[in-house]
């Protein structure tokens, strides 16, 4: 068995020389909290003899305390007991068998998910600035912009008209709680007060599909559309799989284009499960009480009540046909979309007459007549002859891929070959929006690699700036790292196929594979933490506090079940901070896939390709998660002045 990898001063002295679990993050994580506080450097081997962790250990077991260690820019008499919390809460990180129960914990649940919040009226009033930023109304009620009080971030709160369907609103925040997908809108938590239903959901900036086809008149590139398309059927079909946590799949049972919401890189979020039903074990259900957008329901719905996965496909069929003609599909005086593509398709005649004259150029009209042949076959009125999600999901990524040239049929290929313990490892397991880069346009991105950022053991990074003046980071890896063709395709396939989705987690922009081995364009940071850390800038324990809180986020997301990832290298120099300090996790390439159950295979991603096996008590998943949770309420509580040192020991306790 071989050694594990990483910066030997990080590395969980316990598990050097076996498997690694998700502890060994939160263990990197508690030396990185003694470096944040200390601002020294943890060198050393040993932990016995000598290095940062073990002087800080016994600072703590002689004197009760590690004041003495602290970084003299912020050990203010008025921050010592703040900065000792955090002393002691980053030893309990590291040492090995200290576990935290999740009693006492304010984030409280709604059937049996913990991350769902409960939010009482107050809570809302606080949220919305008392409702004073309406963003949308429909006939289910009104949605207002609003931030959270303990992050930064901007959600939707959307409040129900009728105060007296407790028992459906609760049914929707049920089925939207399951799915969990980086096109699907992802739920925070409700509200149930006295005369109002709401529920809150992150906030995504770019409105809806039917706003932008019809309304905006902005530029839509074909392009862009396909990107679209895949983003709303992978989120179909992730909700169509029995994977879900019930055991049963969703229909959602409203696709259109006002509930396909789009984010600030025009990528699709689907929204909106007032009227998805749960099929126990797929089976078809049928219903008297027959709801939603005749111009996009299922004919066999709308006649009979019955519910099916075919159903969703019905609808995204016309939200197909709405994309590539820019047209609603039924116009006061106009055509009926759907009746003239089918009579178009039957004549052979082809749908060049019906697509929007900005796409419906030569260069186009393959991908175009593609999709056009694809939404007919998903608005056949047997059901049993339209395709399902998966089927629609891959014809979608063959014409994206025809669209974009050879380069993304090289990643396909990369994608078959790939091992299977990697490709079953994603829920999306799909192309994402990356950008395919030829050798020579990199060269004009990077001056021909002038600008050097950074030298880790198998590549170097440069910085760059695009067409569109986004500034970004080349990775290109040294000749000598092609050890071996196995780890060269496994790595590909993981970063290309499960890009891992946050806000605190460097970005994927694009890829290069005329290059051998491959180069990687991400996200430009202008630099690191440990930068920060160890050279004179003034620190303050605000800043220090926040970018730890929000990276301890980023650990438990790779830990949750969904993503289940074990991250690897977890220290200071692989945490990049933007220009307004917001950090930004990177360097995945010691991590590791595993699933959390009783029984986990965890594979590991490693140039000798080898599998490790072993089993993991499900008593680490709860010491991950309420050791984070407990972290982030700590240091938001003390920033706002809030004595929350007594919860925090409690549930270290």
């Amino acid at each position: 068995m071989s050694m594990v990898k990483g910066d030997r001063n990080y590395i969980d002295p316990y598990r050097r020389h076996t498997n690694c679990y998700s502890k060994s993050d939160v263990h990197r994580f508690g030396v990185a909290l003694l470096e944040l506080i200390t601002r020294k450097q943890p060198v050393g081997d040993c932990p016995e003899k000598y290095g940062l962790v073990s002087e800080f250990a016994r600072a703590y077991k002689m004197n009760k305390s590690g004041k003495w260690m602290f970084d003299e820019g912020i050990a203010t008499e008025e921050n010592i007991p703040v900065l000792e919390e955090i002393g002691e809460l980053s030893l309990h990180c590291i040492r090995e068998n200290n576990i935290i129960q999740r009693q006492g914990m304010t984030m409280r649940t709604v059937h049996d998910n913990p991350n769902i919040r409960i939010f009482t009226e107050g809570d809302i009033e606080r949220i919305t600035n008392n409702y004073s930023t309406l963003i949308g109304k429909g006939g289910f009620g009104e949605i207002f912009r609003g931030v959270l009080d303990d992050e930064d971030d901007m959600v939707a709160v959307k409040r129900y008209i009728r105060g007296d369907l407790r028992d459906e609103f609760m049914e929707e925040v049920r089925i939207h709680a399951q799915v969990t997908h980086k096109n699907i809108v992802k739920v925070i938590g409700y509200c149930i007060g006295k005369k109002s239903l709401m529920m809150v959901t992150e906030f995504i900036s770019n409105g809806n599909l039917e706003y932008a086809l019809h309304n905006s008149g902005i530029s839509i590139p074909l392009g862009t559309r396909l990107g679209i398309a895949i983003g709303c059927v992978e989120a179909l079909s992730y909700m169509h799989s029995m994977h879900l946590s019930s055991g049963n799949l969703i229909c959602h049972g409203d696709i259109k284009p006002v509930n396909i919401l789009l984010d600030g890189t025009l990528t699709a979020k689907v929204a909106d499960f007032g009227l998805s039903k749960s099929l126990s074990g797929g089976i078809t259900r049928y219903t008297e009480n027959v709801k939603g957008s005749i111009d996009y329901m299922d004919p066999i719905y709308l006649s009979a009540g019955r519910v099916t996965r075919k159903s969703d496909i019905y609808s995204f069929g016309v939200v197909l046909l709405e994309l590539i003609s820019r047209k609603r599909v039924k116009e006061k005086g106009g055509i009926n979309l759907i009746a003239a593509f089918n009579q178009a398709y039957a004549n052979g005649k082809g749908f060049r007459g019906l697509l929007d004259t900005e796409i419906a150029n030569e260069c186009n009209m393959k991908i175009l007549e593609g999709i056009g042949k694809l939404a007919v076959e998903c608005v056949i009125i047997n059901a049993n002859k339209r395709p399902n999600a998966n089927d629609v999901e891959k014809r979608l990524l063959m014409l994206w891929a025809a669209q974009h040239g050879k380069e993304e049929n090289i990643i396909r290929r990369l994608y078959r070959r790939s091992p299977p313990e990697i490709i079953s490892s994603s829920s999306s397991n799909k192309l994402d929006n990356a950008r395919i880069f030829r050798e020579g346009e990199l060269k004009k991105v990077t001056e021909n690699y002038s600008s050097h950022l950074a030298t880790g053991s198998s590549y170097n990074i440069y910085k760059g700036t695009l067409e569109d003046n986004t500034l970004v980071a080349v990775k290109k890896y040294f000749d000598r790292y092609e050890a071996g063709k196995e780890e060269f395709c496994s790595r590909v396939a993981m970063v290309i196929m499960s890009p891992v989705v946050h806000k605190n987690i460097t970005k994927l922009l694009g890829i290069c594979l005329e290059a051998n081995p491959p180069t990687l364009v991400y996200e430009y940071a202008a630099r690191n933490l440990s930068d920060i850390l160890h050279c004179k800038e003034d620190f303050p324990l605000e800043l220090r506090l926040k970018i730890a809180s929000k990276t301890s986020r980023v650990l438990e997301h790779l830990h949750s079940s969904r993503i289940a990832l074990r991250h690897g290298d977890v220290m200071p120099s692989n945490i990049l901070l933007d220009d307004g300090f917001v950090p930004k996790v990177t360097a995945f390439t010691l991590s590791t896939r595993f699933t959390e159950d009783n029984a986990t295979r965890m594979s590991m991603v490693k140039g000798d390709g080898t599998t490790w096996t072993r089993t993991i008590g499900t008593l680490i998943s709860c010491y991950s998660k309420a050791m984070f949770t407990a972290l982030a309420l700590f240091f938001w509580n003390s920033l706002q002045g809030s004595n929350q040192l007594e919860i925090v020991r409690r549930n270290m306790d």
